[in-house]
C-alpha cells in the first residue's frame, strides 16, 4: 500500500514540480524513483507487482504511444513533407544504431553482441520527452511537426529492432522477416480497432460518458491482440490506433483526446518511478564515467549527423536542419525495453547487469542536456516561435474596441474576437480582428499567439463556448470572464464605487453579493466587482483613458487594467495606487480630470 501510494504521489507530484521550475519531468521522476527504491527501500516494484510488472509496463507504454498518436495530424505532415520523418525513422535509426554499436564496445568494455543490442535500445526518443521540450523550445513549423512525428513513430520501430537483436543474441531465426511482420500485423490490428470504434461512435452505440472508457478498453484490446500475434506488435497496434483515430473525418474525438492526455500524465509518472526504483546503486559501478562519454558522443556527433543527413533534400533552412540535429532525448521506451531485456539477458546468462544502468544514465544525460539547451538553441538558431503575446478581447461593444485601441497604444499586441459581427471594422485600427466562430475546428489554431483572454461579449452562450474552446490552448489562469451583472455572475465581495456609475445601474449591495452563490472558477477581469452593466452605465465617456503613476487612481473612475513598470499587464488589478512607471487604463467618471 505504501509503495503504490508513493508511486502515485511521486509520479504526479514530480511532473507538477517540473512544470513549476521548468525542468524536464523525467529528471525528477528518475531521481525520485532512485531515492524511494534502492536507496530508501520504500518502493520495490518486483515485490509489489511480481510477474505482472513487465506486462503492466509494456501495456502502459502502449497507452502512451496511443496518446501520442492522437496528437499527430497526417494532413499537417503531408503539407510539410513526410520525407524527413521517414528518413529519421529509417536512415536515422540505422546511423544511430551503427555508430553506438561501434563505440560502445571499446568505451564500455561490452562484448560485440551487447554493443549491438545497446545501439538498438538507444535509437528511440519518444513523445514523453520530446513533447515537453517542444513546448519549451517552441520551434517553428515544419521543424516542430518533424520532431513530433519522429518521437511517436520511432518508439515502436526502435522497440521492435531491439527485440529482433535480442532474439539474435539469445538465439532466433529470420529476424528481418519477423520485424517486418511485427510492424505490418501490429498496424493492421490497430487500424481494425480504430475502424470498429469509429463505427460504434458514428452509430451512437456508445453513451457519451462512456466514450473514454470504451476507447481505453479498445486500446488495451488492440495492444493485447498485437502482442499475441507478434511480440512488440502491440506497440505498433496502439500507435496506429491513435494516429488513425485522430485523422478520421467521421467522428469527433476531442473528449477522447482529453482523456488520453490525463491517462498519459498518470501512466508516465508511475512508469518512470517504477523503472528507476528497480535499478540498484551497484548496477552503476564503473559505468557512469564511460556512459557520460557516450552521452557526449550521442549529443555532439551522432544526432547532428543524423539530423543533417535525414533532412537533406527537404527544403529546410540550415538553421532548422541544425535544430533537428540538436534534439533527441531518450525516454520511457528505452527505459522499459532495457529493463525487460536486462531480465531476459540475465536469465540467458548474457548480461552482468550493466545494460539497464547504462541506458538509465543515457536517459538522464540526454534529457538534462537537451532540457537545458533546447530553448536557448532554438532562439540562437532563430527557429523559435515568439512567446504568445496577444491579448484577446471577446466582444464588439464600443468600450471593448476602445480598450483594444488603448492597449495597442501601450504597444501591446491585441486581437478582438467579434464572431459573426459584420459591422465591426478594424481598418486603420492598431489591432487584429477575428470573426471566426468558436465552434470551428480551427479556432484553437487562431489562438496560437494569444497569451491572455478577456471574454466580455453580451451573449452568455457565446461566452461559454469561447471559454471552453480557449481552455484547449490557454492556461486557466489566463482566461478572464466579465459577468453581466446578474447575482449568479458576481464572485467578488467588493463592488465598484457607485459614485462612478449611473444611479440606475444594476450594482448589487454587499449583502446581495455575499448571498450570491460563489460559483465558477473563472477569473474576473478589471477592478473587483466590475460588470458589463457597470461599464455600460458609463457610456457617456466615449473613450478609455490613461492614468500614469505614481499616484492613486480616483475612486470614481472605473479601473480596467494596469501595465506594470516591467511591461507586464495586470488584467485584474486590486490596488488603485500606481507606482512609478505604471499606467492604468480607466473609464473615467463624468467630471474626472
Amino acid at each position: 500500500m505504501v509503495g503504490i501510494g508513493t508511486i502515485v504521489v511521486l509520479g504526479v507530484g514530480m511532473q507538477w514540480l517540473a512544470r513549476r521550475i521548468r525542468l524536464p519531468a523525467i529528471l525528477l521522476l528518475l531521481a525520485s524513483g532512485l531515492v524511494v527504491g534502492p536507496w530508501l527501500g520504500i518502493v520495490d516494484p518486483d515485490e509489489i507487482f511480481g510477474n505482472s510488472l513487465f506486462p503492466i509496463v509494456s501495456m502502459a507504454v502502449a497507452l502512451l504511444l496511443f496518446e501520442g498518436g492522437l496528437g499527430l495530424d497526417i494532413a499537417d505532415l503531408r503539407t510539410r513533407g513526410p520525407r524527413p520523418v521517414v528518413q529519421l525513422v529509417t536512415v536515422g535509426v540505422a546511423i544511430t544504431w551503427g555508430l553506438v554499436a561501434l563505440v560502445a564496445g571499446p568505451l564500455l568494455d561490452l562484448p560485440t553482441d551487447l554493443s549491438v543490442l545497446l545501439g538498438a535500445l538507444l535509437v528511440v526518443s519518444g513523445p514523453t520527452v520530446v513533447g515537453p521540450l517542444l513546448l519549451l523550445a517552441r520551434p517553428r513549423e515544419p521543424t516542430a511537426t518533424i520532431l513530433r512525428w519522429e518521437g511517436i513513430v520511432i518508439d515502436p520501430v526502435g522497440a521492435t529492432l531491439a527485440l529482433v537483436v535480442l532474439k539474435v543474441v539469445i538465439g532466433g531465426d529470420n529476424p528481418i522477416i519477423e520485424m517486418v511482420l511485427t510492424a505490418v500485423v501490429g498496424c493492421a490490428v490497430g487500424l481494425v480497432a480504430a475502424a470498429l470504434l469509429v463505427v460504434a461512435l458514428r452509430a451512437f452505440a456508445i453513451p457519451d460518458d462512456l466514450e473514454p472508457a470504451v476507447t481505453f478498453m479498445m486500446v488495451i484490446a488492440a495492444y493485447v491482440g498485437g502482442e499475441l500475434l507478434f511480440e512488440e506488435g502491440g506497440l505498433f497496434a496502439a500507435t496506429a490506433f491513435g494516429v488513425a483515430l485522430a485523422n478520421q473525418p467521421w467522428v469527433q474525438v476531442r473528449r477522447i483526446a482529453s482523456f488520453g492526455h490525463d491517462i498519459g500524465v498518470l501512466v508516465l509518472g508511475g512508469l518512470f518511478v517504477v523503472l528507476a526504483a528497480r535499478v540498484t546503486p551497484s548496477d552503476f559501478k564503473g559505468v557512469i564515467g564511460p556512459t557520460i562519454a557516450l552521452v557526449a558522443f550521442l549529443v555532439l556527433v551522432v544526432r547532428p549527423l543524423v539530423g543533417w543527413v535525414c533532412t537533406s533534400g527537404a527544403r529546410l533552412p540550415i538553421a532548422d536542419r541544425a535544430f533537428v540535429g540538436a534534439l533527441a532525448p531518450r525516454g520511457i521506451v528505452a527505459a522499459a525495453t532495457s529493463s525487460l531485456f536486462a531480465l531476459r539477458l540475465d536469465q540467458a546468462g548474457h548480461d552482468d547487469g550493466r545494460i539497464e544502468a547504462i541506458v538509465f544514465v543515457v536517459i538522464v544525460g540526454t534529457c538534462l542536456v537537451y532540457g537545458l539547451t533546447s530553448a536557448p538553441l532554438a532562439r540562437l538558431f532563430g527557429v523559435a516561435d515568439p512567446e504568445p503575446s496577444e491579448i484577446l478581447l471577446v466582444g464588439s461593444q464600443d468600450w471593448v474596441l476602445d480598450l483594444a485601441d488603448a492597449l495597442a497604444a501601450l504597444r501591446l499586441d491585441v486581437v478582438v474576437l467579434a464572431s459573426g459581427q459584420v459591422g465591426v471594422r478594424s481598418e486603420g485600427r492598431p489591432w487584429r480582428l477575428l470573426t471566426i466562430s468558436p465552434l470551428s475546428e480551427s479556432f484553437p489554431t487562431a489562438l496560437h499567439d494569444v497569451r491572455s483572454a478577456v471574454v466580455a461579449s453580451l451573449d452568455d452562450a457565446h461566452n461559454a463556448v469561447v471559454v471552453a474552446r480557449s481552455l484547449e490552448v490557454l492556461p486557466r489562469r489566463e482566461v478572464y470572464v466579465l459577468p453581466t451583472g446578474h447575482p449568479a455572475d458576481i464572485g467578488s465581495p467588493e463592488p465598484v464605487s457607485a459614485s462612478a456609475l449611473d444611479p440606475e445601474a444594476t450594482i448589487l449591495s454587499e449583502a446581495e453579493m455575499e448571498a450570491a452563490p460563489a460559483r465558477d472558477w473563472e477569473r474576473r477581469p478589471f477592478s473587483p466587482g466590475t460588470t458589463q452593466r457597470a461599464i455600460e452605465s458609463a457610456h457617456r465617456v466615449e473613450r478609455v483613458g490613461q492614468v500614469h503613476g505614481p499616484g492613486p487612481v480616483l475612486e470614481r473612475d472605473l479601473l480596467l487594467v494596469v501595465r506594470r513598470a516591467d511591461g507586464t499587464l495586470d488584467l485584474a488589478p486590486h490596488r488603485r495606487l500606481l507606482r512609478d512607471g505604471e499606467v492604468a487604463l480607466v473609464i473615467a467618471a463624468p467630471g474626472s480630470a
